[in-house]
């Protein structure tokens, strides 16, 4: 399992790879990044949800493909192992969510 401050190096790597990239075309609202354990195999994960606001078309996947191993290199670089698992939300699903307009399947 990783530190709070491992979690807050994790998403200040990953929000300067997406300021790079995307400058201020897309606004990169929340990056939250959570210990997780996979319960098949129990192998211990990072997962990354990258909240953004814009229009998605602009998320290049040739791009967006390969965010994965840019993280983990950084990652590496600052001793920590876990693989990084992203993925993105638009701002407006992510507020339903927090506002109780979907709900997890049973």
């Amino acid at each position: 399992m990783t530190t709070q401050m491992e979690r807050d190096a994790v998403a200040d790597i990953i929000r300067k790879l997406l300021d790079d990239k995307f400058g201020d075309n897309l606004l990169f609202d929340q990056i939250i990044v959570k210990d997780e354990v996979d319960p098949v195999d129990g192998m211990e994960y990072l997962n990354i949800l990258i909240i953004f606001d814009g229009d998605q078309k602009l998320l290049d996947p040739k791009w967006t493909v390969g965010l994965t191993g840019r993280i983990r290199r950084k990652m590496v670089e600052l001793g920590i192992y876990e693989f990084p698992v992203p993925s993105f939300s638009e701002k407006s699903e992510w507020e339903a969510v927090l506002a109780g307009e979907y709900f997890e399947p049973a």
